[in-house]
């Protein structure tokens, strides 16, 4: 190695003698360091991302030529609109659901539970776990939701089929699958046409509503004597079949109020087949809200005609809110299409609303959605209710807060699809 000399190449002058000094030290600690007596400088890894304090579910489904397709993805808002480029591609026949920060995907064609973790800074999923329920006798569209009770116990129903399985979403698990009596209406009905609705678990019993929307839109059924509700008893392992002719048996749902009263209510589609091949007067009353008691039964002392206090044609959806039922209806002077074929058209239709006080049954005009055809209560984020707003024939869906009982702000929105489940991970 050749260091700075003067220019007639004698002896290195002072300035070249101090860089050499200063070169050694320099060849001395490379040296020490390639004998690993301190460590070699490591490249500069620059900003550490941070975990977000908070975290969102945002599934979707689109509707393609091949049928629908199903998305999620995870934020730490949640956006104005849906971004299949980024989201995760779930493919066909899937449900999505959340149990604490956990997520997990119902394949029906594969009949598997999925659980999934999100990751809290890159919001990318990763798959933990898989539980396959067919050998229980589960798979399929199941259209029941899985009930999850707990971070280490779960259920998930087909009580048209008699099965009730017990599960482990922590550890991924069956528990036990359980035989229980199957929907009374079956051996009256062709296969597929009722389903399991949204359940709730209380003082250790699931409240199963039984929708029969398709059935009695489409088929000639022997018992048609009202809502019928399975309560399945987790402690014996057995289910009761309730049933209420105060009620008509359609889309029936549940409905829960701030003070956790569990309501039956009518919902949306529910009355189709009054208007095409049955007599009305020979079915229930399709307008009455029902409650259920203490001890797991209809409430014999409390049932509200809705339909005596707002003429209407038939409830779409309802909601509660401050001890006020706000009602979205179709009024008396809607028409059913003439072909049958046509009756789902109701839903690009004009709505209207209105609100009940529970206490005194006044009612008042309701505003809250104007400009949409139709609203219904989505999912409750953060102890504020979120709904699912349709804008036109079907083709824009909006995500409504709201504010106050009257004051909703459009949150996101999505064309030529729907949302799916939504919620808070953490």
């Amino acid at each position: 190695m050749s260091f700075l000399k003067n220019k007639r190449n004698h002896e290195p002058t002072w300035l070249s003698t101090m860089i050499f000094a200063i070169s050694a030290i320099v060849l001395i600690s490379c040296s020490d360091d390639d004998n690993g007596d301190s460590p070699s400088p490591s490249p500069n890894p620059g900003p550490i991302a941070e975990e977000s304090e908070t975290g969102f579910l945002y599934s979707f489904r689109l509707e393609t030529p091949q049928g629908r397709v199903y998305y999620m993805s995870a934020h730490p808002e949640l956006p104005s609109q849906p971004d299949p480029s980024t989201a995760l591609e779930l493919g066909f026949n899937n449900r999505i659901y959340i149990n604490g920060s956990s997520v997990f995907t119902w394949s029906g064609d594969a009949g598997a539970m999925t659980k999934w973790a999100v990751d809290r800074t890159t919001f990318e999923f990763d798959a933990v776990g898989l539980l396959s329920f067919a050998t229980a006798g589960l798979s399929g569209d199941l259209t029941s939701i899985p009930v999850f009770v707990s971070e280490t116990q779960a259920f998930y129903t087909n009580i048209n089929e008699g099965i009730i399985v017990e599960w482990n979403p922590s550890t991924m698990e069956i528990i036990e699958v359980l035989n229980v009596d199957p929907n009374p209406l079956i051996p009256f009905v062709p296969e597929g046409f009722t389903r399991d609705g949204e359940l709730y678990f209380r003082n250790g019993k699931l409240f199963i509503p039984i929708d029969y929307s398709e059935i009695l839109s489409c088929c000639e059924v022997e018992n048609t004597d009202g809502v019928m509700v399975g309560v399945f008893d987790t402690a014996s392992g057995t289910i009761e079949y309730l049933q209420d002719d105060r009620l008509y048996a359609g889309a029936n749902n549940f409905l829960v109020d701030e003070n956790n009263n569990l309501y039956v209510v009518p919902e949306n589609g529910f009355s189709i087949r009054r208007y095409y091949d049955v007599d009305p007067d020979t079915l229930p009353n399709p307008f009455t809200f029902l409650r259920f008691a203490d001890d797991g039964t209809f409430d014999p002392n409390f049932e509200l005609n809705v339909g005596e206090l707002i003429p209407s044609k038939f409830i779409q959806g309802s909601f509660v809110f401050n001890n006020k039922l706000v009602v979205t209806y179709r009024d008396t002077e809607y028409e059913w299409p003439d072909n049958f074929d046509d009756r789902f058209s109701v839903v690009a239709a004009e709505s209207f609303s209105a609100s009940i006080d529970l206490t005194t049954q006044e009612v008042q005009p309701f505003n809250g959605f104007e400009g949409f055809t139709f609203a219904q209560p989505w999912t409750i984020i953060d102890g504020i209710n979120y709904f699912y707003a349709v804008r036109g024939e079907n083709t824009e869906v909006s995500l409504l807060r709201q504010d106050s009982i009257d004051d909703y702000t459009e949150v996101s929105s999505i064309s030529g699809g729907a949302f799916r489940r939504i919620g808070r991970l953490w």
